[in-house]
């Protein structure tokens, strides 16, 4: 299997990066989200891969308050929430912030998930790595989400995927790359509501899964995304 055919196969949809970041942007410019009225809140893997995604976000938008985290799991919760709200351009006397949440994955040339080529090391590592780390304790029957200090952002992610994850078999790594997509809109949209209903002002999510492929082709697989403009909620169509 090639890397289009494990592409279509696992994220039907999938479009390259740079293709997803203008449409984002152009269905939220028609919604009022402009540069200069906006700040834009970024929430990927700390993985160098994801730096590309990262200067492209920047580049269209301006500088953004960063969120990132292991595996782009939200840890900053509603106090990171308000704090970007505090930091927003006030224009019209309105906020606007545009948060960006993805979790990552790697598709090799050979169709194989997970496998992706780092600079200077000869072997291929996986990505997200923290995934596949939590992929191959399920498949042991070592998986332990209780925190540990030493450990933290990893034991909070494993137990937010926790009730998500006791299937058998467990899931593949594309399969658990989706599960915690799906955590991550979950806490996001419920979090993002609370601030926005205490601190007014206009908000967009957009999400998807950031997807590397061979020399540095990245693609973005679209999510959920929707926006909330003086209150009245339209999703936003970036496929």
């Amino acid at each position: 299997m090639s890397f289009d055919q494990s592409l279509a196969a696992h994220f039907p949809g999938a479009m390259p990066l740079v293709g997803f970041v203008g449409r984002s942007h152009s269905a939220l410019y028609r919604l009022g989200f402009q540069r200069g009225n906006t700040l834009i809140g970024v929430i990927l893997c700390r993985d160098e891969l994801t730096a590309p995604l990262r200067r492209e976000l920047y580049a269209t938008w301006g500088d953004g308050f960063d969120g990132s985290s292991l595996a782009a799991l939200p840890t900053f919760g509603r106090t990171g929430l308000v704090a970007a709200v505090d930091h927003a351009p006030i224009r019209d006397g309105r906020t606007r912030l545009v948060w960006f949440a993805f979790p990552h994955i790697a598709i090799a040339r050979d169709g194989a998930i997970g496998p992706c080529a780092r600079p200077g090391r000869d072997a291929p590592s996986s990505a997200c790595g923290a995934l596949e780390l939590i992929r191959r304790e399920l498949a042991e029957g070592s998986f332990d989400p209780t925190f540990h200090s030493d450990f933290i952002e990893y034991t909070l992610l494993k137990a937010r995927l926790a009730p998500r994850v006791g299937s058998v078999p467990p899931p593949d790594l594309a399969t658990l790359t989706r599960l915690l997509h799906k955590v991550i809109v979950e806490d996001l949209t419920r979090q993002l509501t609370q601030v926005h209903d205490e601190t007014g002002g206009d908000h967009a999510l957009v999400t998807g899964i950031l997807i590397h492929g061979p020399d540095g082709h990245d693609h973005v697989w679209p999510g959920p995304s929707y926006a909330v403009v003086r209150g009245d909620r339209t999703t936003l169509a970036v496929e």
